[in-house]
């Protein structure tokens, strides 16, 4: 029940994207630090890097700014987001309770904030959890195909099976794309 409001396909790409450096298709280094969302990333591994980070740090927040703008509008602003949203709003405080228990929020916070508020809040709980914390620190980078603002990454999950991601680049940052990781993954 804590991931009600996080597709499963978020939690799968966000949480296995950690980079390997000696396994890097890209031969670069990357700069030392993690750089925040809206600086210029270089590749979209060092966007991937980031990302491992802002698991890593528990910082849904973060990991949230990584995402990118059509994919997050899609989370809070579509009909079948505001229909989730609205569901979980409407349930009796007892039962929203026990939803939240993790959060750090009570029913009647949660019922005041915003759809975009609440995707960040599952998203910190999301990064708390030891499987994603897990993945994030075992997952391998493998390789990258970019075209322009668009790239396509594989990354080997903990378990050795490849996960496909597409990537877009907006603002001079790399972000997921999820709609176009969805499309890729339903032609294989």
């Amino acid at each position: 029940m804590k991931r009600i409001l996080v597709p499963v396909l978020v939690v799968a790409v966000l949480a296995g994207c950690g980079k390997d450096e000696s396994s890097s298709s890209s031969g670069g280094s990357s700069s030392g630090g993690s750089s925040s969302p809206g600086s210029s990333q270089k590749t979209p591994e060092e966007a991937f890097k980031d990302m491992q980070a802002r698991i890593l740090a528990k910082d849904g927040k973060g990991l949230w700014n990584f995402i990118c703008e059509k994919s997050r509008k899609k989370m809070t602003e579509s009909d079948e987001a505001k229909k989730g949203m609205d569901q979980l709003k409407a349930m009796p405080d007892e039962q929203l309770a026990e939803v939240v228990k993790t959060w750090g929020v009570t029913p009647a916070e949660l019922k005041k904030m915003s759809n975009e508020e609440i995707m960040i809040l599952n998203m910190n709980n999301m990064t708390k959890e030891e499987e994603e914390q897990k993945k994030a620190r075992e997952t391998k980078w493998k390789e990258v195909k970019i075209d322009g603002d668009k790239a396509v990454a594989t990354t080997i999950e903990p378990d050795g099976k490849e996960e496909i991601v597409a990537l877009v680049k907006e603002g001079g940052t790399w972000k997921i794309d999820i709609e176009e990781t969805e499309k890729i993954k339903e032609k294989k």
